[in-house]
């Protein structure tokens, strides 16, 4: 009898505290104007070899920048507006020689290439009542590439510009927060409670305010690492000796609040559902000159290719904190995609080509996946997923249609050793259905195939940082 009413305490006593842990993460919703950040990479290298042989000697040298890219990306966050936005440039450059000689030859090859390119997009939703949004977004990207080499006899030459752009239109109704900052409140306060470090239960209000000072600080931008990490564990500790959580002198509520700030993960976690459908239609150009120079004959051929896409997509998603430790994610979406590409090709002494490709891509997709965190230490994630795809080709192409269906299954793990060391696991496993249709009366005709894949992978690995 006391067997049972226990059990029956215990029960009831749990039930409060997961609705308290699952309610604040599913309607977390504390929103900052935005993020801006400035990301800048480069870097060079070289190398010079200088080879001797009884009849012969061999220098090659080299020279790299390597990509050098400036990027800058806007994020905002309202209740009425969420807007992301991106711009980048980047370039790089590479210069190479090769010299040989020996008693029967010699050469001198130079060759330089290098490139440029632009990329900016943007995506926007608009809410109204309801969660109801539309959504407006765009991409344009443009980049060139070139190369000169030289040698004894012969000169060549490429240039290849590219230009390419989209546009999306859409509207769907929900929308998925970000919820880590809630959860990593409630690691603290739970370490705090179990380590019998708190002066009073917190509340969901505490609780709450807790999240909204840790996104608060995670919003806040302090160059100088040193000085925000003490900014943030010393936010943190005085919003628990304002709210009247903890005392003062306790040097064990200081390394909780490390412990979980600096020495963890803190696992991603979203809540919400979306649901959506846009038309993406888009356009691209490319040209790619070749020029030559042999024996002082010259020569030259280019190529223009003008392509043009149209994709209509009908998507969903859905992802439920159940608790603290338990995750659940879910999402589909279907697509229809029209691809068209026109090559025409001209070269020297050579009638001008054209090329017609054309090909319908209809494509479907599906996950469902659950989330185990034991602690603020340990990932665990694991789930199915199936992608279809009927391909079906036009215009030029000897393939009338190609056809794909693909589920899998994997499982992940990441367990947090030290500030240095992490482990990390994956296994995953899938099955493939892949059939090919040849054209009627191509010289392939006849060799239709199909295949069926079953594909098993897993890593195990452990990363340590010296210094």
């Amino acid at each position: 009898m006391r067997k049972n009413l226990l059990y029956a305490y215990l029960t009831l006593a749990t039930i409060p505290a997961f609705a308290q842990d699952s309610t604040l993460l599913k309607n977390y919703k504390y929103r900052t104007p935005g993020f801006r950040a400035l990301t800048v990479n480069s870097g060079m290298s070289g190398v010079y070899t200088n080879g001797k042989s009884g009849n012969g000697q061999a220098i090659m040298r080299n020279f790299a920048l390597q990509p050098t890219n400036v990027s800058f990306a806007s994020f905002k966050s309202t209740d009425r507006i969420w807007q992301q936005a991106g711009i980048s440039v980047g370039s790089q450059f590479s210069s190479t020689g090769n010299k040989a000689e020996n008693g029967f030859s010699k050469t001198d090859r130079q060759s330089r290439n290098g490139s440029a390119s632009v990329n900016a997009s943007i995506t926007q939703r608009n809410y109204r009542a309801n969660n109801w949004f539309w959504e407006l977004g765009g991409n344009a990207f443009a980049t060139t590439s070139g190369s000169r080499s030289t040698d004894s006899s012969s000169i060549q030459k490429t240039n290849n510009p590219q230009l390419a752009g989209s546009v999306t239109l859409g509207f769907g109704r929900g929308r998925i927060e970000l919820v880590q900052d809630a959860q990593m409140a409630f690691f603290i306060l739970n370490d705090l409670q179990q380590q019998g470090l708190l002066q009073r239960p917190a509340d969901e209000q505490t609780t709450l305010k807790l999240a909204q000072v840790i996104t608060a600080i995670n919003n806040r931008r302090v160059f100088d690492s040193r000085r925000r990490r003490i900014y943030e564990l010393t936010t943190i500790h005085d919003f628990l000796q304002r709210e009247g959580l903890t005392g003062t002198g306790d040097i064990r509520v200081f390394t909780t609040i490390n412990d979980n700030w600096a020495l963890a993960f803190n696992p991603t976690r979203a809540s919400g559902t979306r649901w959506y459908v846009n038309v993406t239609p888009g356009a691209s150009w490319l040209r790619v000159v070749q020029k030559s120079t042999i024996d002082q004959k010259d020569s030259e051929a280019i190529r223009n290719n003008n392509g043009y896409n149209l994709k209509p997509v009908l998507g969903f998603s859905r992802h439920v904190p159940v608790s603290l430790k338990w995750q659940r994610n879910m999402g589909a979406s279907a697509s229809y995609t029209r691809n068209g590409l026109r090559i025409k090709q001209t070269a020297t002494n050579t009638p001008e080509q054209t090329v017609n490709d054309e090909s319908s891509v209809y494509h479907a997709d599906l996950f469902y996946e659950m989330g185990y965190y034991p602690n603020n230490r340990t990932i665990v994630t694991g789930g199915f997923n199936m992608t279809g795809t009927w391909n079906l080709l036009g215009g030029d192409n000897l393939a009338r249609s190609i056809t794909s269906i693909k589920p899998g299954l994997y499982l992940n793990g990441d367990y947090f050793i030290s500030y240095n060391t992490r482990l990390s696991f994956q296994a995953g496993a899938s099955y493939e259905h892949y059939q090919q249709k040849m054209e009627d009366g191509s010289p392939w005709f006849g060799q239709n195939f199909k295949r069926r894949d079953l594909l098993g992978n897993f890593s195990i690995g452990i990363t340590h940082v010296i210094f």
